[in-house]
C-alpha cells in the first residue's frame, strides 16, 4: 500500500519495503519517497513515519548526531501522545491492517 503526503509544499510518497535489519524508516529527499520497514510492527512503522515526516521538517537536523536523537525522542512522545488518535491519517499512509 503507498499513500502521499504533502509536507511544506513537497509532495512525497509513502512506501513500504523491506529494509533489512538496520533500518526502520528513511526518506529520499530527490525522489520525494519516504520508506517504511514492511516487516516493523504496525505501531513502529507509524512511530516511524512521525519520525521520516519530521526529518522532512526539518531537515538540518540530520547534520549532526544530537539532531538525530531529538527527532528519534520527539517522534516517540507525539507518537505516545497522539498515536492512536491518527489512525485514520495512519491508515491513509500505510493501509489498513487488520
Amino acid at each position: 500500500m503507498e499513500g502521499k503526503l504533502k509536507i511544506g509544499g513537497h509532495t512525497f510518497r509513502i512506501i513500504q519495503r523491506d529494509m533489512g535489519n538496520e533500518e526502520l524508516g528513511e526518506t529520499d529527499f530527490n525522489t520525494g519517497i519516504i520508506s517504511i520497514h514492511s516487516k516493523s510492527i504496525r505501531s513502529i512503522k507509524e512511530s516511524s513515519l512521525l519520525h521520516e515526516i519530521l526529518h522532512v521538517m526539518n531537515p538540518t537536523m540530520d547534520s549532526s548526531e544530537d539532531g538525530h536523537r531529538i527527532l528519534e525522542s520527539l517522534s516517540e512522545q507525539l507518537y505516545a501522545v497522539y498515536g492512536e488518535h491518527l489512525s485514520m491519517f495512519f491508515d491513509t499512509l500505510l493501509g489498513r491492517e487488520n
